[in-house]
């Protein structure tokens, strides 16, 4: 294994909390050439609102909200569908809206990931994002 992806993965195992969580997953994301990141976890009580742990541009996060996007996201969509991992650009848009927010998220750098979705017992779902602005994942 590799000394980065070692290290990384000490790193995920010795965090304790989320800021830990947070350091771990930047060092990884930039390590593997993907300098932003989100892992996103869904509650499994009605009403309660998701995990969001990010290094993702704070104005894309606020664009994000303010347009409701949690809502309408095709990676999210995708996610709750899929179980494997997958790629994604603005390539993968099948519809005007897809292609507005991929363009949205690429005018923040967020143009190109890769999104690991994980099922947990009781339906719980979350996904890990690595993201880049050039297609080098």
């Amino acid at each position: 294994m590799s000394t980065l992806l070692q290290e990384y993965l000490d790193r995920l195992h010795r965090a304790g909390n989320a800021d830990q969580l947070t350091q771990a997953l930047d060092f990884g994301a930039t390590g593997f050439g993907a300098p932003l990141f989100a892992y996103l976890a869904f509650p499994t009580s009605i009403g309660a609102k998701p995990r969001l742990i990010t290094n993702y541009p704070p104005a894309w996060r606020a664009h994000y909200f303010a347009c409701r996007y949690e809502n309408s996201d095709p990676i999210v969509h995708r996610f709750q569908r899929e179980p494997n991992p997958f790629y994604w650009s603005a390539d993968d848009a099948n519809d005007p809206f897809e292609k507005m927010f991929y363009g949205e998220a690429g005018d923040f750098g967020i143009g190109f990931g890769l999104t690991v979705p994980m099922r947990f017992w009781h339906g719980r779902y979350a996904a890990m994002t690595f993201a880049s602005d050039i297609s080098n994942l």
